[in-house]
């Protein structure tokens, strides 16, 4: 066997093996080390009703909704910006700058589909910002310093579905505020209330367009007097020892005289019979009397609104003769015939009417012009009294919208 022809194919393999070896250890390498993780701020909006969506690796482009109808683009670079969206027009904007770049007045509810120069960024749904709940109730629960606050609300793409969260607060001139976040959900537990305050409280709704009207209800008794929580005195203060008298060295015992037997203790009296135990009640806030509840869950009195009248006033116009004011007769050749001509007898007599030259010819009565700030309704004038008060427009009629008050009523 030759062993020296072989030696290149050897050196060959021995290149191969190392080249392999290598490669496997980068790749060991690579592995061993961690990964990036990347932030996740963007999922879809079909399934989780998300309207955020960005690039997940960090610096790079990214678009979020933000503020009403409202979608921002960052991180571009200053390259041309572009959104679609199926059966409209697209928006571009082909030099952003290097600011971030808002594309406003979009559909609410439309999903646009974001293009940083040639790098799509996905979907991206605008929004407006959600309505206020409604129905909102306040009940006590089993804690003396907590309470479950339950409401509606209406989920819509158009503001996010169910990707709304709810900020619950309760606010008090006399206690700390305390506040809390509600996710996906429709009812929420305020802990860390103080019993002997009264508190106002509300349920805000947000999504990425911002924060929606907050509906709220008012306490008219704390919770230490609806639950029947007894006031505690404080404890006394503990007083100090007495100071011991050292003897004197000449102290002489003095005889004591033994004590009269104590006379016997009278019989105790008879225990009170227990009270009846309260009923079990629960708090619930309702509209006031007069304030019928709207179907938003607002505390609403409404009034159609009145006018002040005022009859027309006129004035007297001349009258200008501009029609006809007679015939001009004349002999000649006549074409034509009625009027314009006559060759009943034969002969060629013509008339042509004559116009009047623009001079007054009587006069008649004209109604004025409308006075600035009124209408006019057809039978006079007439313009909208003020807003009485504590009264808003709403467009067709003032209301008045005021807060849910605190009621008792059994468990």
């Amino acid at each position: 066997m030759n062993h020296r022809a072989d030696r290149p194919g050897l050196a060959r393999l021995v290149a191969l093996l190392s080249a392999a070896t290598l490669a496997l250890a980068v790749a060991a390498i690579a592995l061993g080390s961690p990964a990036r993780s990347e932030e996740i701020v963007a999922s879809d909006p079909g399934t989780s009703g998300s309207v955020i969506t960005a690039a997940a690796q960090a610096p790079g482009p990214g678009a979020v909704a933000r503020g009403p109808r409202t979608i921002v683009v960052s991180g571009h670079g200053g390259q041309p910006v572009s959104l679609f969206a199926e059966g409209l027009a697209p928006i571009r904007k082909h030099r952003p700058g290097r600011s971030p770049v808002s594309f406003t007045g979009l559909r609410a509810g439309v999903a646009y589909t974001v293009i940083v120069g040639r790098q799509s960024l996905g979907p991206v749904v605008a929004l407006d910002r959600p309505a206020a709940a409604s129905g909102l109730v306040v009940r006590t629960v089993e804690a003396p310093d907590a309470v479950m606050l339950t409401w509606r609300h209406q989920a819509s793409v158009a503001t996010g579905g169910r990707a709304v969260t709810f900020t619950l607060s309760a606010t008090s001139p006399t206690a700390p505020d305390v506040s809390t976040v509600v996710r996906g959900g429709r009812s929420g537990r305020l802990q860390g209330l103080e019993p002997s305050a009264l508190y106002t409280f509300s349920v805000t709704p947000r999504n990425g367009a911002g924060a929606g009207r907050a509906s709220s209800a008012r306490m008219t008794r704390p919770l230490a007097a609806i639950m029947g929580i007894p006031a505690t005195a404080p404890a006394p203060a503990p007083s100090a020892p007495p100071t011991p008298t050292p003897p004197s060295a000449a102290a002489v015992p003095a005889t004591t005289t033994p004590a009269p037997a104590p006379a016997p203790a009278p019989a105790p009296a008879p225990a009170p019979a227990p009270a009846p135990a309260a009923p079990a009640t629960k708090v619930i806030y309702v509209c006031p009397d007069g304030f019928p509840e709207s179907s938003t869950g607002l505390c609403q009195k409404t009034t159609p609104y009145t006018y002040e009248t005022m009859a027309y006033t006129t004035h007297v116009e001349d009258v200008y003769g501009y029609g006809q004011t007679g015939w001009n007769y004349s002999w000649g050749y006549c074409s034509g015939s009625g009027t314009s001509g006559n060759w009943a007898n034969g002969d060629p007599y013509c008339r042509t009417a004559v116009y009047g030259d623009g001079a007054v010819v009587g006069t008649r009565v004209v109604r004025d012009a409308t006075p600035a700030g009124w209408t006019d309704s057809g039978t006079n004038w007439q313009r909208r009294n003020p807003a009485p008060d504590g009264y808003l427009d709403d467009g067709s009629q003032w209301v008045r919208t005021v807060p849910k008050e605190a009621r008792t009523v059994p468990a």
